[in-house]
């Protein structure tokens, strides 16, 4: 598959090519940068989202909210264990 400069598959690229071998459903897991790669390309139609209780001395923002669910055309049904 070709890469870009920064030597990155694009999503869509990897889902085309999965789907030209006849793979139909495809759970991708990583951190927020592989996940914000797939919703931006817009090849995902379906998101659970797991966040760690883990409190950082110096958070990196992930850039995953509603607004980013929204442009990808995804809508939050529901949160479990929410504390706030």
């Amino acid at each position: 598959l070709p890469t870009s400069p920064s030597g990155h598959i694009s999503p869509r690229a990897i889902i085309d090519d999965l789907s030209s071998r006849g793979v139909r459903h495809v759970m991708v897991e990583g951190g927020p940068a592989t996940a914000l790669a797939f919703l931006e390309e817009g090849v995902v139609d379906r998101a659970i989202i797991v966040r760690a209780p883990v409190t950082f001395l110096e958070p990196v923002p992930s850039g995953m909210n509603e607004e980013m669910l929204s442009r990808a055309g995804l809508e939050k049904v529901d949160v479990e264990g929410h504390s706030g």
